[in-house]
């Protein structure tokens, strides 16, 4: 197996760079508050990382694999996650904000859909965590996977967000594995490069593990749903779906695809009536089990409500406001955020109607679907805007027609503006645009070979 792991020198010297850059990473992230030069190092590490993915894209999409090559991507991916576990968050990360709002609950016995960290100053973690103002505005069914963690910290910093670490590198390994699963039922030969693009993609890597998001929870359930659609489960694939919107909202948006789905693949009309009366009940069922402990109200909602009502120029259509602005400064912004909504409405709308109509309903189309309608999402209804917020579509781009590959590995660049603040955003998505349109124009011009 070592013979094998060091005959693919190619993977292990993509692999040994992309380490470098990563443990560069690990040791300078959390020093931005005292070190000029931090940023500087982060984003020359950051496109060090973009520019690998690059080539690793480039020199192996026509690639015959063979599965010692695995291996390879295997051990790389486990030792990037590796490093990134044991990196050190900076202040005011999300992992600081998700730890109280389970040390709320594990030692304070109070409800964190109310209480904010503002509301417990005396606490260390509400000291660390950004967004002070801010109760939990995500799905009760993260607490489920997180708040273990907190209970076996017993009020360790350092050993709770070491062990909130490991329970996102274990679903980052994950998802990446079901990735490649489902890429076996949708193109064999292309499966093992789907996992590459996956395992070793730095904007899902660095998002999750340095971002603190908790998206990478939300993406695993998702690619079990699919897997599920894909092996005829629909109960358990609504399931796997529920969970996946009671952990971060977004992916409620797919749950009509998915019913629209499992309807279209029952030959009578029994069969989709029986079929849709179990998969409603059980994301009734699984919405009322898990909201029953935190449920005071509307108010429980109030975080995800003010989230959703936020608006910053690190969206499209924030951008797009200040272009109007300077033509019209008297032009109220969420006029602008109300027809970026209706536009998304229709789109979405005709997505649905496209879909139920469709001739042949396959997994690949319910994942196309898919994609279509999280992009649409990110661009037009996403009024602020993270780069990790892309962990939700990415891996389904590359489970999706091979049209949207090149489109997916650009989006990874975004990775590069992920340490940036909101205003500099824009300016700095400049490199990685810069960076893939030079690639692109050599590539269709074919005036020489990058490798």
């Amino acid at each position: 197996m070592f013979k094998n792991f060091l005959f693919n020198k190619p993977l292990v010297m993509w692999g040994l760079i992309s380490a470098f850059f990563y443990f560069v990473l690990a040791l300078i992230i959390n020093r931005f508050d005292y070190l000029d030069s931090a940023y500087v190092i982060t984003s020359m590490a950051l496109l060090g990382l973009y520019v690998v993915y690059f080539l690793l894209f480039q020199f192996y999409q026509n690639h015959s694999w063979k599965r010692d090559e695995l291996q390879t991507i295997l051990f790389f991916g486990a030792v990037f996650i590796l490093i990134m576990v044991l990196m050190v968050p900076g202040e005011y990360n999300d992992f600081y904000h998700y730890f109280f709002e389970d040390i709320v609950i594990v030692k304070y016995q109070q409800n964190p859909y109310f209480v904010a960290p503002l509301n417990v100053p005396h606490e260390p973690l509400a000291v660390l965590s950004g967004w002070q103002f801010l109760p939990a505005q995500h799905g009760p069914a993260r607490f489920l996977l997180t708040v273990p963690a907190a209970w076996l910290s017993q009020g360790s910093i350092v050993i709770g967000i070491f062990l909130y670490k490991v329970i996102f590198a274990v679903f980052t390994a994950l998802s990446a594995w079901l990735a490649y699963q489902i890429a076996r039922q949708f193109d064999p030969a292309k499966a093992i490069f789907i996992y590459l693009l996956c395992a070793w993609n730095p904007l899902i890597l660095f998002g999750t593990f340095a971002g603190g998001g908790t998206d990478i929870l939300l993406v695993f359930w998702l690619l079990a749903a699919v897997y599920l659609a894909i092996k005829e489960r629909p109960v358990l694939a609504i399931a796997a779906l529920g969970l996946s919107v009671l952990i971060k909202y977004v992916t409620i948006l797919l749950v009509p695809i998915f019913l629209i789905y499992f309807w279209r693949r029952q030959s009578t009309t029994g069969a989709k009536l029986k079929v849709a009366a179990y998969q409603t009940a059980t994301l009734v069922l699984m919405t009322l089990g898990f909201f029953a402990p935190f449920w005071q109200g509307a108010g429980t909602l109030d975080g995800v409500v003010w989230v959703g009502r936020f608006f910053d120029v690190n969206s499209f259509p924030g951008l797009v406001s200040i272009i109007f602005y300077f033509v019209s400064p008297t032009l109220e912004w969420y006029s602008l955020k109300v027809i970026f909504e209706l536009f998304f409405v229709a789109i979405y709308a005709l997505t649905l109607y496209r879909f139920w109509r469709v001739m042949e309903m396959t997994a690949s189309t319910m994942v196309y679907s898919s994609v279509i309608i999280l992009s649409w999402f990110l661009l037009l209804a996403k009024f602020w805007f993270y780069p990790k917020y892309l962990i939700w579509l990415i891996p389904l781009m590359f489970l999706s027609k091979k049209f949207f590959y090149l489109p997916a590995v650009f989006l990874t660049g975004f990775v590069i503006i992920s340490p940036y603040s909101s205003v500099l955003m824009p300016v700095a998505m400049i490199i990685p645009t810069l960076v893939f349109g030079f690639y692109y124009f050599v590539r269709r011009e074919n005036k020489f070979k990058i490798i």
